[in-house]
């Protein structure tokens, strides 16, 4: 019991110290007649601050791929996507950015589905709906490894799918569409963030 009270007591004591200490920092006043300016420039020229850390789940996951938006809403609506989804059996993935080319350089998302639950999603969807498996867009074949999708995965023409990836695709651009994502022409997981 003793030793707990020494503890205790060398606990209050530094604490106490430490306020003293604080207290006679914030105590510091400018002497009387002495030129203030010399802080206020200091202070002006201090670097800038960076931009917040996101916040939201689809915030981090964006910044965690490089992914740089103009529009820092995109978040958001990635979010509000994600809830509309999940009672659907399925969630959107980021599985990269990229910038495309043109005469301005646009950034766009690789965004794929995935089944979190193949019964509920089999309501929306169409194909094999395995869990933990993403939708089947119909990307080239052999390409695709265990529960991972490459950037870089090309599309087989609508031609050379079955009804059911096309349905697929129009159902994933259209989703897509209404959170202010434009489906790149050509491609079936690369979206243009739109205003």
């Amino acid at each position: 019991m003793q030793t707990g009270r020494i503890a205790g007591w060398a606990g209050w004591a530094a604490l106490g110290m430490a306020a003293a200490g604080l207290a006679g920092c914030a105590a510091l006043q400018p002497s009387p007649g002495k030129d203030t300016t010399v802080v206020a420039q200091a202070a002006a020229q201090a670097p800038p601050t960076q931009e917040a850390a996101p916040t939201s789940a689809w915030g981090k996951a964006l910044q965690a791929k490089g992914c740089t938006l103009p529009d820092p809403a995109v978040a958001d609506r990635l979010e509000q996507l994600q809830r509309e989804l999940e009672p659907l059996g399925l969630e959107p993935r980021l599985q990269g950015c990229v910038s495309l080319a043109g005469p301005e350089p646009r950034p766009a998302l690789v965004l794929d589905a995935w089944v979190t639950d193949g019964r509920k999603a089999m309501a929306v969807v169409r194909g094999p709906l395995a869990d933990g498996e993403a939708l089947d867009l119909g990307l080239e074949a052999g390409q695709q490894k265990a529960g991972l999708q490459k950037v870089g995965l090309r599309p087989m023409p609508d031609d050379q799918v079955s009804p059911d990836v096309q349905f697929n695709r129009r159902w994933w651009q259209g989703r897509l569409g209404a959170y202010g994502l434009q489906a790149v022409q050509g491609q079936v997981r690369t979206f243009v963030p739109t205003p």
